[in-house]
């Protein structure tokens, strides 16, 4: 396939789940091991995402991704946009994620809900999260995951000036 990492979402509570949220977690954590040991077996590495602040979302809050990565050593894809969904600030997810971070997708957002918005179009502190990723050293990939090619666009501009310290 020639792909180095895969992004997986984690699960997400069902209806029956949300009425017993141990044992779900559970099975997922099971899960993580199935995927993380066939990915293994592939010579694929594989980071979980972080899901938006939304109805039935498993792994999402800060607390639950760093007790996931202490209980399992899972990496993780930092979703910034998801994480601007929950309480606390990305940069909290950043430095407290920090070396799990495998691979992050970048897109902007009010902080109520998952926009896709071009980097600059929300209310997201843009500066203060590439200052943070410099902090702890993130040399790894980005990506732009927004709805539109014009936003992609705009998004390319925006982050060479983050990533420079100019922006």
């Amino acid at each position: 396939m020639g792909a180095g990492l895969a992004t997986v979402h984690f699960g997400r509570y069902s209806p029956l789940g949300l009425s017993y949220p141990s044992e779900a977690m559970e099975r997922n954590m099971e899960s993580i091991g199935e995927i993380t040991g066939f990915a293994e077996e592939l010579g694929l590495d594989v980071a979980f995402e972080n899901a938006p602040n939304n109805f039935g979302a498993l792994a999402g809050s800060l607390d639950v991704l760093e007790r996931l990565i202490s209980d399992t050593g899972v990496m993780i894809t930092l979703d910034v946009g998801h994480a601007n969904t929950w309480t606390g600030s990305v940069e909290d997810y950043i430095h407290g994620l920090n070396s799990a971070i495998a691979h992050v997708h970048l897109h902007d957002n009010t902080g109520e809900s998952d926009m896709h918005l071009a980097l600059g179009a929300g209310k997201m502190d843009l500066g203060s999260v590439f200052r943070a990723f410099r902090k702890i050293n993130y040399k790894r990939a980005f990506c732009l995951e927004m709805l539109y090619q014009e936003d992609l666009r705009r998004s390319m501009s925006r982050i060479k000036a983050l990533m420079d310290g100019s922006g």
